[in-house]
């Protein structure tokens, strides 16, 4: 009886692996023009990683997984909600110039 259950939910996991009519070669990617301010957010989003990443990883030998895109991501959410000092000092840890407008931030994320 188990083995007999085991059939046939290996059938069914394998029924599901049909490309469902989708092509087998892979599609070109598609190309994304940053504009000036977009590819300086990408290189302050770049700085920051490489600087949050050999922070954290200076005080551990232990295995490490880090994802700095999420934490630029939920600092960059703060910053929407901050104001003032709060709002200029994330900006700052995220490498962001002082001038950048929000909007513009937003609208390059």
């Amino acid at each position: 009886m188990r083995i007999s259950s085991l059939v046939v939910l290996l059938a069914l996991l394998l029924s599901g692996c049909d490309t469902l009519g989708g092509s087998d070669t892979p599609t070109d990617p598609a190309r994304i023009d940053l504009s000036d301010s977009g590819e300086a957010l990408v290189r302050s989003g770049n700085a920051f990683g490489t600087s949050l990443y050999a922070r954290v990883s200076a005080d551990t030998t232990a295995n490490l997984m880090l994802s700095p895109l999420s934490a630029s991501v939920a600092l960059t959410m703060l910053l929407n909600g901050a104001d003032g000092e709060t709002a200029a000092q994330i900006q700052q840890a995220l490498g962001y110039p002082a001038g950048w407008d929000l909007a513009q931030i937003n609208a390059d994320y």
